[in-house]
């Protein structure tokens, strides 16, 4: 009587197992499709990404605000010197700077509007 109890008990331990088994595996699919997730990890990277670019620009329109005054020291000197060539040179390169350093402020805004934008989307899929 006592080995048909325990090779009962196997046979129904063993189906429950397949049972268990057999029911973990939609939810393990779902676990890995479950695409907030990536999307997580991916907004993440992109927040990163957008940082460093805003850092980078910051650091590009320091140095061009340096550099343009050092060329307005310059052509301040040329000019009382008398050069009015090398003045009007250097006019031309504060005029090229200046555009430079206009289109690396609106690389910062875009950049900085990016990096809002992900954090609010992250935040409402986070809340769902």
């Amino acid at each position: 009587m006592q080995g048909r109890w325990i090779n009962w008990t196997a046979t129904v331990g063993a189906g429950a197992l397949l049972l268990a088994i057999g029911g973990m595996i939609p939810a393990l699919a779902m676990d890995r499709d479950d695409w907030r997730g990536d999307r997580d990890w991916r907004q993440s990277r992109d927040i990163a990404r957008d940082r460093r670019d805003v850092r980078e620009d910051v650091r590009d329109l320091r140095r061009d605000q340096q550099r343009l005054r050092d060329l307005q020291a310059e052509r301040r000197h040329e000019i009382r010197e008398g050069d009015w060539r090398a003045a009007r040179y250097k006019d031309e390169q504060i005029d090229r700077l200046r555009r430079d350093m206009a289109r690396d402020r609106q690389d910062i805004r875009r950049d900085v509007e990016d990096i809002n934008r992900d954090r609010y989307d992250r935040r409402r899929w986070r809340d769902d």
